[in-house]
Order: C-alpha cells, then structure tokens, then sequence
C-alpha cells in the first residue's frame, strides 16, 4: 500500500515537471473586441490555461462557438512552436466569455497567438495591450471588419495600446455629415487617446517592450508612393485601328464612370465605416488602373491600356453596384439574379469562325468562356456574407466586361459568308489538352493558379467543339506553365538577360500581320520597359515581377504566333462558302447603272457624315437618361431610410397612428412610382444604347462593301444594291433612337421636376410630425 502511494506520487511529480522547471505562465487572460450586427463596438474576455499534455486544443466557450474560432486557436498554437520549444508537452484550453449569444470569427488571431507567445515565454502581457487582426499559417495578419467600432469601445474599456493589420491604417469615416479619409493611428491617438499601431506579422509586436507603455510609439506609417512609370512610344500598327478605336471609345467611358462615382460617393448615406472604406479603396484601385491604362493608350501599347482600363471598370461597376443597392450584400439571391439576366443578355452565337479575321473571333470565344467561368463561380460559391458577397459581385462585373468585349471582337471579323471549318483540328485540340494533363503534377507540386481561367478555358472551349479556342486557351496555359519553371530559379540580372534575348529572337515576329503576337509583344516590352523603370528606382522586387511578366508575355506570342500561323497555312483548304446564307441575300438584287450608284454613294457619305452628328448628340442626351436612373436609385434609397425612421419614430410614440399610416402611404406610392419610373427608363437607355450598336455595325459593313467593291471582290449590281439596303436600315433605326431620346429626355425633366417638388413636400411635412 505504501509503495503505491510511492509510485502515484512520483507520477504526480513527474507531471508537473514541465510547470516547475519552465518559466510559463500558466493561466492568463486578455479583452478581445467585436462589432454586434448593429455596428456597435462591444468585448468579450479571452481566458488560457497551458497544462501538461500532448499539444491537444481544447475550446470551452460559454457562448456558443464558432469552426473559425476554433481554427484560428489551433493556427495560434501551430505557430507557438517558432517563438519555444517542447509546445507539444502542453494542452492548450481556451476559454472566452461574452454576452453574445454566438462568438465566432478569425479577428482574434492576433491577440491570442500575442498571449500564447507572452505565457509560454513566463511574461506578464499588461491588461492595456490588445489587438484585432486574422492570422495565417506563415504569421502574417490579415484584415477584418469593424477595425474603427473596435478601435474605440477598446479605448473606453482602459486599452493604450491597440495593434491591427497595417492594410487598414487608412480608414473612411463619416463624420459631421462629411465622408473622409484618415490615418487611424492619428485619428485614434487624437480622438481617443489609443495608441494605434499596424502590423503586417506578428514578430512586428514583439519589438516593443509593451510593459513600459512611454517607449512604444506610434511609428510614422504612411504608405511608401509607388514612382508612376511612364514607357516610351512604340509602332502604331494599321490592323489593330478597330481596336485602337475601341480603346479611345473605353478610356472615355471608364472616365465619365470615375468622375460620376466619385460624386456620388460624395453624397452618399452609407453609415457603414467597413463598407465605405472598401469603396474608396476600390475607388483608388480604378483611378490608378485608369492612369496606367490612359499612359499605355497614349504610348500605343494597346493590350497593356485595355487591361489596365478593364481593371478600373470592373472596381467602378462594383462600387456603382455596392451604392445603389448595398442591401445585396446579405442577398445571395439578388446577385444570383443579376447573373440570369446577364446569361439572358449575352447568349450570342460564336461557333462560326469567319476566314478574315478569324482571330478575333477565337478571342470573342476565349473572352466568352472566362465569362462563363466567373458566373459559374458565383452560383456554386456557398456563403451569404459580405465578403463572400463582394466577391461574387466583382465576378459578375468581370463577366459582364468579358461577355462585353466577347461581342466587340466577335463584330471586329468580315462576314463575307466565307467560314473556316474547325474539324481537322479536333486532333491538335486532343494534343493540347493531353500536354495540359501532363502538366497536372507539375501545377500541383508548386501550387500554380494563374492558368485555371486557360486550362479550364481549353477544355471547355473541346467541350463547345471550338478547336481553334482549345488550341489558343491551351497553347497559353502551357506557356504560363513553362515560364514558371524556367525564371522559377532565376535572380532578377538572369531573368532580365532572358528577357532581353527573347524580345531579340521574337523581333522578326512584329513583322506578321498576325493580331495577337503583335498584341502580346507590344504587352511584353511595356513591363520590359516597366522592368527597367523600377530598377533605375532601385526596387528591385518591382523590377523582378515587371520582367516575369514581359517573359511569360514574349512565349505567349510565340506559341500563338505558331497556331495562328498554323491555321492561316492551312487556310485555303478548311475553308467553305454557306452558299444558303449568300443566295438568301442577294437574291432580290435590282439593276442599277453607274450614275445611280454613284449619286446614291454621295447622298449616303452625307446622310453618314450627318448620323455621327445626331449620335453624338444623343450620346450626350442618353447620358441624361443614366443620371436620371442614378437619381431615381438615391431616391429609393431616402425613402427607404424615411420608412425606417417612421417606424422607429412610430415604435417609440412619436408619430400619432394617423400621422404613421398616412406617412408610410405616401412614402410607399412614391417607391412604387421610382421604382416603375426605373424600370421604364433603364429599358429605353439599353434600348437606345443597342440601336446605336446596330448604326455603327451598318457603318462597318458599308466599309467593309466598298473594301471589297474596290477589290472586285463583289459586283457593281450587288455592291449598289447592299448600299441602298443599308441607307434604308440606318434611317429606320435613326428614327427608332430619335423618339427614345425624346422620351427619355422628355421623362427625365418632367419627372426629376415633379420628384423634386413632392420632396420638398415631403420634408416640410415631416418636419412638422416631428420626422428627421
């Protein structure tokens, strides 16, 4: 009996071992800080207990708790092993209490990993430290929401020292009726009397010596000003004017978007902090992409102006989508609509690829598959948050772009009834998706994602039987693939050495007349150029990626160089004539002599010369109708709130019932009103919008008629004959855009008058109920 008494205590001893003979602390606590669905800034208290063991992870939350909460302790303990040894000897228990019914959440990453790292070190951490901010597996720390409501509820609760990702220094408030941007660690300091401090990792906390709160200072973090890059001129070339027209058209239209929403964003009744710093960093996202893009276009790099102008007018579309309709953050099923409507607008036909310009249509077919891609994203992404949902609707932006430019390039080719048939190259679209699947263990083993949109791109363009997109999709992914892992090794003086050597052998390629080489090439020396710049700025990691990139650029150019090659070589035997199509066009030709033709020609230049007037008036009187439709959905918006506040005035008895019913009567006539006025004049815009389309695709093939006429491609019968055709289309649709214009603009004036006044009204009544 005596002896096991022996042993038991022994056991007991043996046990407590690693507590006696470290210097852990081995319970402690800290304040953690949290938003309630309200936006209101609220706390709950963090306790930890570290007892022998096997490196287990134990929860016990008296509110209930949440997976991401759970994961984001195990991540903490993982990352304890960097900052001691022996953390497998121990379990770990974590315990938080909060008046909510629910505590869920990665924000409090940072702080516990802090406390884990001060307990297991035998330091106390003092009760005015505490933090927000996700953490990752390598330490970094991430970004959260209600940075600005935690930040202040943690200074009346006794915090000094509050630590939050660096990424959200820069905050958007309202304040005093006035949105404005400000640094939050001086706002705080000024306004609170909180230390702020950001951070991008958690070794950047434990730099200060937070137990003398006088030595930690607020550091001077402002963001470092990326140098603007301005590249050299290159070589217009003559067979990418449709494109260089398109970019002038999109520079104008991303431009106009800017400026309109950055007005509104003046005037907006967001209240939502987190929101209304998401959109203005989206804003100065799209202003940034803008100017790069604007420079590239004035320099003639025209792929690298589309893709930085493309970038703008996704952000723009996506802040225009958040302001006029923010309730779609947390309504999955809205933006599920918007996707259905979009797919409705969009189902364009791309299978025949024409035997002039064929390029531009297997783009159209590319851009049409990413399109695909993104929506499909949006309807299986799971989840209804915010985050989540801001993601879904900048895919749905981007696939609204995509499917955008997918019908531009698809109008850019000559539709001469003269078609290439894509069957025998069914087999190189085998080849290349079995070169992709060769390729699978190679993506998995370094983890590489930028070619999914082209591999996903390939095989579902083999899916389509669109061969010539499998091919193009394929041969891009492969040399993605392959620049990985021939720079992967590489510094930046080999790379460059690269680069310079490719851009050389690759220069006899400028000499085709083949669109995507030029394009690709021309993308290719801007960030060569861009390479250059930011070495002679000495930030060589810039430099490094800018020369990645006009690397992976020059192969892309050289594998379509060879497929487009390819297919022109085999051109004349693949291609077939849709006699039906043809015969059904031209069968009703009249005879025409030369005198009538050429006088008709002249009456149509001037008739022509006279259309781009009466366009660019409408443009401008169209353009009426859009702020009218911005108008309407800030009106809704006010009323929407009036409803709110009614109710709450009603709730808490200062509106008599009366007073209540005959409000809410009026305010809802008058959404009902708003909302059929919106319907009425988005369809008339889109409308006037889509003849417009129609006027400049009978421009294109009035140009295209005497291209081939000059060439004695087509009869003087038949070229006569298409020009009076064309004449009479363009008249009717001028007459169809002339009585929308009228009556968008008419509606716009008489009923943003009528509105105005029935505000007015409005007010004056509210403000005698007592209303605000």
């Amino acid at each position: 009996m005596y002896l096991s008494y022996k042993i038991g205590f022994f056991v007991f001893c043996i046990l407590l071992l690693p507590c006696v003979f470290s210097n852990i602390i081995n319970e402690d606590n800290m304040k953690l800080f949290a938003v309630t669905p309200e936006g209101i800034g609220t706390d709950a208290n963090l306790a930890i207990s570290i007892k022998p063991g096997t490196g287990q992870v134990w929860s016990s939350i008296k509110s209930l708790v949440g997976t991401s909460t759970q994961n984001t302790e195990k991540t903490a303990v993982e990352l304890l092993q960097k900052y001691a040894k022996n953390t497998t000897e121990y379990d770990y228990f974590f315990s938080i209490n909060s008046t909510a019914k629910v505590v869920d959440g990665p924000s409090a990453g940072l702080p516990t990993l802090l406390l884990l790292i001060y307990m297991i070190e035998g330091k106390d951490l003092p009760d005015y430290v505490s933090g927000t901010g996700t953490i990752s597996s390598s330490g970094q720390i991430g970004k959260v929401g209600g940075v600005i409501e935690k930040t202040k509820y943690a200074a009346q609760t006794g915090i000094k020292i509050f630590f939050i990702p660096a990424s959200e220094l820069e905050a958007v408030i309202k304040e005093d009726n006035e949105v404005k941007k400000v640094n939050l660690a001086s706002y705080a300091y000024e306004k609170y009397g909180i230390k702020v401090i950001g951070i991008e990792n958690i070794d950047d906390v434990l730099k200060y010596n937070l137990n003398d709160i006088n030595t930690v200072k607020i550091p001077n973090q402002k963001k470092e000003e990326k140098p603007i890059y301005d590249p050299p001129a290159t070589t217009f070339r003559d067979n990418l004017k449709d494109f260089y027209n398109y970019i002038s058209k999109y520079n104008e239209e991303v431009n106009t978007n800017i400026l309109l929403v950055e007005t509104v964003l003046k005037d907006t009744d967001l209240e939502d902090s987190d929101l209304l710093t998401e959109l203005y960093s989206l804003l100065q996202d799209a202003k940034e992409a803008y100017n790069d893009g604007k420079s590239a276009y004035s320099k003639n790099y025209l792929y690298s102006s589309a893709n930085q102008f493309f970038k703008a007018n996704v952000s723009v579309n996506l802040i225009k989508d958040l302001i006029e309709n923010s309730e779609i953050l947390t309504a999955n099923t809205k933006i599920n609509e918007l996707v259905k409507n979009l797919q409705k607008d969009y189902n364009l036909p791309f299978n025949n690829i024409s035997c002039n310009n064929y390029e531009w249509q297997i783009s159209a077919q590319e851009r049409y598959l990413w399109a695909t891609k993104r929506i499909n994203n949006i309807l299986s992404t799971p989840g209804n948050d915010k985050t989540t949902n801001i993601l879904k609707l900048r895919d749905y932006e981007e696939a609204k772009e995509w499917l955008k430019i997918a019908k531009l390039f698809s109008g850019y080719a000559i539709q001469d009834y003269c078609y290439l048939n894509q069957k025998p190259y069914k087999e190189s679209a085998d080849q290349v998706l079995d070169e992709i699947k060769k390729a699978d263990a190679i993506i998995a083993k370094y983890d590489l994602t930028d070619q999914d949109k082209w591999i996903q791109g390939a095989k579902d363009a083999k899916d389509m039987n669109w061969y010539f997109a499998t091919v193009f999709e394929g041969a891009t992914a492969l040399a993605s693939i392959n620049s990985y892992l021939e720079l992967k090794d590489l510094n930046l003086p080999q790379i460059k050495q690269m680069v310079e050597e490719q851009l050389k052998e690759l220069e006899p390629y400028t000499k085709k007349d083949y669109v995507w080489t030029n394009l690709y090439l021309q993308h290719a020396n801007y960030y060569y150029n861009e390479g250059l710049f930011y070495e002679e700025k000495s930030q060589e990691q810039n430099a490094l990626e800018s020369y990645k990139s006009a690397y992976q650029l020059g192969l892309f150019a050289k594998n379509l160089s060879q497929v487009t090659e390819d297919i022109k070589k085999n051109k004349q035997s693949i291609s077939y004539i849709d006699t039906k199509s043809k015969e059904k066009n031209i069968k009703n030709i009249g005879d025409w002599n030369l005198y009538q033709g050429l006088a008709f020609v002249f009456v149509l230049v001037i008739l022509i010369l006279i259309f781009v007037l009466i366009i660019f008036y409408n443009k401008v009187k169209a353009n009426k109708g859009d702020q009218y439709l911005m108008y309407i959905n800030f009106r809704i918006s006010k009323i929407k709130q009036f409803l709110i506040q009614a109710e709450k005035d009603y709730k808490n008895k200062k509106l008599s019932d009366q007073n209540y019913v005959e409000l809410t009567e009026n305010l809802l006539k008058e959404l009902q009103f708003l909302n059929e006025e919106g319907v009425k004049i988005s369809k008339k815009t889109e409308e006037i919008k889509e003849f417009e389309n129609q006027i400049d695709i009978r421009h294109k093939k009035v140009k295209e008629l005497k291209e081939n006429y000059s060439k004695n491609l087509i009869s003087q019968d038949e070229y006569f004959t298409k020009l009076r055709e064309y004449d009479i289309e363009v008249s009717d649709i001028q007459k169809k855009i002339d009585e929308d214009v009228k009556e968008v603009t008419k509606t716009a004036l008489e009923q943003k008058s009528t509105v105005s006044k029935k505000k007015g009204n409005e007010k004056s009544k509210q403000k005698k109920r007592g209303l605000k």
